[in-house]
């Protein structure tokens, strides 16, 4: 264990480095060519075996231990967000888009893993699969390498991931991991209401049927989903993102739109959401005359956390940097993560990282001031590495 983190922390600067490099280029969704090939380079700089193209830009990496054993996967997101970047860093992003989620901080952790684990591969009981993921974002990029086989030669038998995260309430110590039992992110749906009514000039509102009127009673109606039909305990939300009607101050439009998002951490409420969505919106629309067309998409499900790889893991982070800097902590978040498609079909956990700035206030994900003290990814990379072989050798008893 002391070898192990002795020679993570050497890396630090290595793991900066690449975590910076990223940074200044990211990409979005699945079309990521310039991350895939900045990562294969890195790769095969190490001599390590991979597969590109998977699923289009995402690449799995296999360390394959000497001793025969089973395998654990960790998967390190790497697109970005449509963000343009104000966060003042030297090395901010050179183009429109920014790393406003850490995830160039999770790939460079996975490249400081794969390194860490190749040169003590005579140790290695089984195998460990590095999945550097694009697309999280939009949800896509789990189901777009696991549709081309990222579950396969060598299949997993487990799962981990650390996120990036300011920390959470008096829990704010830089360089702490937290750990969540049980459900601990949210889902991610989708929902899009389209309203159609009949446009009038705005000085004879009673020759038309107004559907910003409808939209504005439908964004407050939903709000009662959670107060009123969601039981108390159970973290939910139901966001209205975009509204969009007319093109001119004095014309009643024919048609508005409502975009949004629903969170909850149970499919019971989950389904609840969806259902009492699409009744409050058609219902509301009618009583005013007005027609709701309602699309609701689920993206992914709630993570529910494994409790024998969550233990593994803050055991693990426990016995490397001490109790106090692994803490279970009792707040799930309604962020989503699409690691949970993976969690579906392999026993699966999800830890976080604590990394504030230095300096300077702590702004939160998606966010265009968002910062991260990229000093202490060499943490998540000695977790990684530690992890692997403390699981690998005890699943292999």
């Amino acid at each position: 264990m002391d070898t192990v983190l002795n020679e993570a922390q050497a890396l630090q600067e290595r793991i900066r480095g690449w975590r910076r490099e990223l940074h200044a280029f990211p990409e979005v969704g699945l079309e990521t060519p310039r991350t895939e090939e900045y990562l294969c380079r890195q790769l095969d700089a190490m001599g390590a075996e991979y597969r590109r193209g998977v699923g289009g830009h995402g690449v799995a990496a296999v360390v394959r231990g000497e001793l025969p054993g089973r395998c654990l996967m960790f998967r390190c997101d790497c697109d970005g967000l449509p963000i343009r970047e104000e966060s003042g860093e030297s090395f901010s992003s050179q183009n429109e888009n920014m790393h406003a989620c850490g995830h160039d901080a999770h790939s460079a952790m996975g490249l400081g893993a794969v390194k860490l684990l190749l040169a003590r591969r005579r140790e290695l009981k089984g195998a460990v699969k590095v999945l550097f993921q694009p697309a999280e974002e939009i949800g896509a990029g789990a189901r777009a390498m696991m549709a081309d086989g990222c579950l396969e030669d060598p299949t997993p038998d487990a799962a981990f991931a650390l996120h990036v995260s300011m920390g959470s309430g008096e829990n704010r110590k830089a360089g702490s991991f937290h750990f969540i039992k049980g459900a601990a992110l949210a889902c991610m749906d989708k929902f899009e209401i389209d309203l159609t009514g009949k446009g009038s000039h705005g000085a004879i509102p009673e020759l038309s049927c107004d559907p910003v009127v409808a939209a504005g009673r439908i964004v407050t109606g939903l709000q009662t989903i959670v107060s009123r039909n969601v039981c108390p305990m159970c973290p939910s939300v139901v966001s209205v993102c975009q509204f969009e009607a007319g093109e001119t101050a004095n014309v009643i439009p024919e048609t508005a739109r409502l975009v949004g998002t629903a969170r909850t951490l149970w499919p019971q409420t989950r389904d609840l959401i969806e259902r009492r969505l699409g009744e409050i919106a058609r219902l509301t629309a009618e009583s005013v005359g007005v027609r709701a067309d309602v699309k609701y998409t689920r993206g992914a499900p709630p993570l529910l956390n494994d409790e024998k790889v969550l233990g593994a893991a803050q055991k693990t982070a426990a016995e490397l940097f001490g109790d106090g800097e692994a803490l279970f902590v009792s707040e799930p978040m309604l962020a989503g993560d699409d690691f949970a498609f993976y969690t579906e079909h392999v026993p699966g956990a999800m830890a976080f990282l604590v990394a504030p700035p230095p300096d300077g206030p702590a702004y939160n994900m998606h966010n265009c001031h968002f910062r991260i003290d990229d000093r202490w990814l060499w943490r998540g990379a000695a977790l990684f590495a530690a992890l692997a072989f403390d699981w690998l050798a005890k699943e292999g008893e």
